[in-house]
């Protein structure tokens, strides 16, 4: 049984973030999945570069990075969002 209107609902949530993150922000120490995909960039760049040189084979290093990176990140929010329905409804 739904109480609010879709749209009201995600309104709520968005308004929710945005103030969290107001109050909150950032702080320096706290994990931030931001951080972990830049860190695999990192890796990634450090680990090709001394490795590929044909202009080519760097686009096609790119679009590996790009490609999987945006995967894993997709398949990581699902499970996270999977799990949390299996918890509690609610939380999914």
């Amino acid at each position: 049984m739904q109480f609010l209107s879709p749209t009201l609902e995600t309104s709520i949530v968005l308004v929710g973030a945005a103030c969290l993150d107001f109050i909150l922000g950032d702080p320096w120490g706290w994990p931030h999945p931001v951080r972990w995909m830049g860190q695999t960039i990192q890796r990634y760049c450090n680990w090709i570069w001394p490795r590929v040189k044909h202009p080519t084979a760097l686009k096609v290093a790119g679009i590996v990075l790009a490609v999987s990176l945006v995967l894993g990140s997709a398949l990581l929010a699902w499970s996270v969002v999977f799990l949390a329905y299996q918890i509690w409804q609610p939380a999914g």
